[in-house]
């Protein structure tokens, strides 16, 4: 039984990368730099909504804000071009088939547009960011319930 305060839920995935030879570790979309000494060394990611933290071991080696600026911000900018009625249906598509890249949603766009079949096999396509979203289920929140009542 603990005697101490719960610690706070905190909303992030945690993941492992690895240092490219440029100092930089890929989380989703974006590269964040690290320190040139963790380059090809195995690291742990903590990516919130807000923010990156990289750490190596015991330690937290960087802290970045999280960047949303490379395909989020393209794929909101398609609304330039297209309606939101086709867009909307694309990006449902690309959801369902698991491809998330800008390229992929831009393609769907394009065949949902000129009512064509899309022509985009992700087994073809292997360097595609592939996204696997699940339903959430209220039971997988009841540990934390069971934890705030301890």
């Amino acid at each position: 039984m603990s005697t101490g305060s719960p610690a706070p839920f905190e909303a992030c995935e945690q993941v492992t990368g690895r240092g490219s030879s440029q100092a930089l570790v890929r989380y989703k979309t974006n590269d964040y730099s690290v320190p040139v000494s963790y380059g090809h060394r195995e690291v742990r990611i903590r990516g919130s909504v807000d923010r990156v933290a990289i750490g190596c071991g015991a330690d937290v080696i960087a802290r970045h804000q999280r960047s949303y600026e490379r395909e989020y911000v393209q794929v909101l900018r398609l609304l330039e071009t297209f309606e939101l009625s086709d867009l909307h249906v694309a990006l449902k598509s690309a959801l369902r088939m698991g491809a998330v890249s800008l390229d992929a949603i831009y393609h769907l766009v394009l065949c949902q547009v000129d009512r064509r079949p899309p022509k985009l096999d992700l087994d073809v396509y292997p360097y595609l960011p592939r996204a696997d979203v699940g339903m959430t289920r209220a039971s997988s929140y009841m540990c934390f319930l069971a934890e705030g009542a301890a």
